[in-house]
């Protein structure tokens, strides 16, 4: 069985890095790698008004 292997963008990486910095300046635990909770996402979408 062939594995496929995915590919990440660049590009995700950008808008991922700006809300982990977002979360620890509010003091809000986050891990350095792996998904970022998506009621994290949402709250810094919100608060920045994206």
């Amino acid at each position: 069985m062939k594995v496929q292997r995915v590919q990440r963008s660049h590009n995700a990486t950008a808008p991922n890095r700006a809300i982990r910095e977002w979360a620890l300046s509010k003091g809000i635990e986050v891990s350095d790698r792996g998904r970022i909770r998506s009621d994290l996402v949402e709250r810094y979408h919100a608060e920045a008004g994206h």
